[in-house]
């Protein structure tokens, strides 16, 4: 399981620096790149025949590192295109990188741990309709648990990668042929996911 966080982490963190560097962080596909995690980490948990009762979880928490990962390397990027634009140095890019993560780790937790208190969070919270909405949360939710219990709809999965897979060739045979335009796949599935 974490030989998988490391690679899938090096893999969508290069993916979600790519994102953002082309479009901008504010269309970082973290929820995107977060959902292929959760659905792959599950698939082989599932194949590792790992337990109905531990599988969702472990596949949520491989998704959940990954996504802090990518996250951090859109917003790394951005934040050192704008310096470059702006003139400043590497060094203190660093020093405020730097701040910019630790800061967060001690003041995330006390705000969630105040909103979980108070209201609750997701469509599962025994607080019911005073609970805040986790709406991508519920879907993962929702994926991760349907593949362990084989209710996944498989069909429409093979479609998307069979859409994937003709995109891929389209892109290959226009790169091929030196045609003015391109499509590429990760530009479309991120078009498509929004």
């Amino acid at each position: 399981m974490a030989f998988f966080m490391l690679i899938a982490g090096f893999l969508f963190s290069s993916v979600g620096a790519y994102m953002a560097g082309l479009v901008g962080s504010s269309n970082n596909p973290i929820s995107g790149v977060t959902l292929a995690t959760v659905i792959t980490s599950a698939g082989l948990l599932l194949l590792l025949g790992t337990s109905e009762s531990v599988g969702p979880s472990a596949a949520i928490l491989i998704g959940a590192v990954v996504c802090c990962a990518a996250g951090v390397a859109g917003d790394t990027m951005q934040d050192l295109k704008t310096g470059r634009i702006l003139g400043s140095t590497p060094f203190k890019l660093q020093i405020m990188q730097a701040v910019g993560i630790v800061v967060p780790c001690f003041v995330i937790g006390p705000i969630l741990r105040l909103l979980i208190t108070a209201y609750g969070i997701g469509d599962d919270d025994p607080k019911g309709s005073k609970a805040l909405e986790a709406p991508q949360a519920s879907l993962m939710a929702q994926v991760v648990k349907s593949i362990f219990t084989g209710d996944l709809n498989l069909p429409l999965v093979a479609i998307g990668g069979c859409l994937s897979l003709l995109v891929m060739i389209a892109d290959f045979l226009l790169s091929l042929f030196e045609v003015g335009f391109r499509t590429p796949v990760l530009g479309l599935a991120l078009g498509l996911y929004l």
